[in-house]
């Protein structure tokens, strides 16, 4: 049996990062701080067609491909802090970026359902999606490989 599913979804990632450079000159010991934030969000779209390998089986696996459109922003926010022998002399203004990009991406499932009652059913799957967005910053672009492989378990309920 041949079915058609349409999924919206979102997630995201957050980092952050610090590091410091430090130097004397003329017995002044300069030191910058650099803590950078970092965040990655995704709004995927997605068209699968899957092909139920026992339809009407109480247990029954399941394999799919699907096109979609992965809706993502990179945001960043950088703070730079100065000291001078151990004091803070100087804080930046918190510098922000972000950018949008929209690939389109594919992706591979396979799964195992079963039914529970007429119209509910609980599902495992796992699947391999394969997308890349760049982001553009003032320097240079970022790409950004949001691939990989998802395991997922869940319940559907059917009207």
């Amino acid at each position: 049996k041949l079915e058609v599913r349409l999924e919206y979804d979102s997630f995201s990632s957050k980092t952050k990062d610090s590091y410091s450079y430090s130097d004397t000159f003329e017995g002044i010991t300069y030191r910058e701080d650099i803590t950078v934030e970092l965040e990655l969000s995704t709004t995927p779209i997605i068209l699968s067609l899957i092909y139920n390998f026992s339809p009407g089986a109480s247990l029954s696996p399941y394999a799919g491909v699907g096109l979609g459109i992965f809706s993502s922003k990179l945001s960043s926010k950088t703070v730079c802090k100065y000291y001078e022998n151990g004091e803070l002399v100087d804080v930046e203004p918190p510098y922000e970026y972000s950018d949008d990009d929209s690939p389109m991406g594919f992706l591979v499932l396979a799964g195992v359902q079963k039914d529970v009652t007429e119209n509910l059913i609980f599902r495992g799957e796992v699947r391999y999606i394969s997308a890349k967005a760049t982001f553009a910053t003032e320097v240079e672009s970022v790409d950004c490989d949001l691939s990989g492989f998802m395991g997922s378990v869940g319940l559907e309920y059917r009207f």
